[in-house]
């Protein structure tokens, strides 16, 4: 299912609670694949989940105004749940950035910097518990 030409659902789990989160892809993995385990991981929650494509002929600002527009569609009003792994951290940066310009909100921006898989499920939980706080406030 897709949301946009530049946007796919990973995980959405019928009337969500919760404002979207939207994640942008790193550099070495595609947009789907890039987050599959930490979806798994939220089983629990009705907290949909949006991973923005990347496009490799584009520069990270390039990058970054073509994804702010693809979550306009999909969600008008901010506040905006952010994130990105690696390269996708630095692209969800950027994105905050753009929205910010065009006057929108953003929530949060949640960013992952590469974990050994020993603190693989230590970082996960704690931008967890991070999102619900920020989610109970929005």
């Amino acid at each position: 299912m897709r949301a946009t030409e530049h946007l796919e659902v990973v995980c959405h789990r019928g009337a969500a609670t919760q404002r979207p989160l939207f994640l942008a892809a790193p550099g070495v993995a595609n947009a789907q694949s890039a987050y599959f385990s930490f979806s798994q991981f939220l089983q629990w929650s009705d907290q949909p989940i949006y991973v923005l494509d990347k496009d490799n002929d584009l520069n990270i600002a390039q990058l970054a105004r073509q994804n702010a527009s693809d979550i306009v569609k999909v969600q008008p009003e901010g506040p905006y749940l952010l994130g990105g792994h690696s390269y996708g951290g630095a692209v969800a940066m950027e994105v905050a950035m753009v929205l910010e310009s065009w006057g929108r909100e953003i929530g949060a921006v949640l960013v992952r910097l590469s974990c050994t898989d020993a603190y693989m499920h230590a970082c996960m939980w704690a931008c967890m518990l991070m999102m619900n706080v920020i989610c109970s406030r929005l």
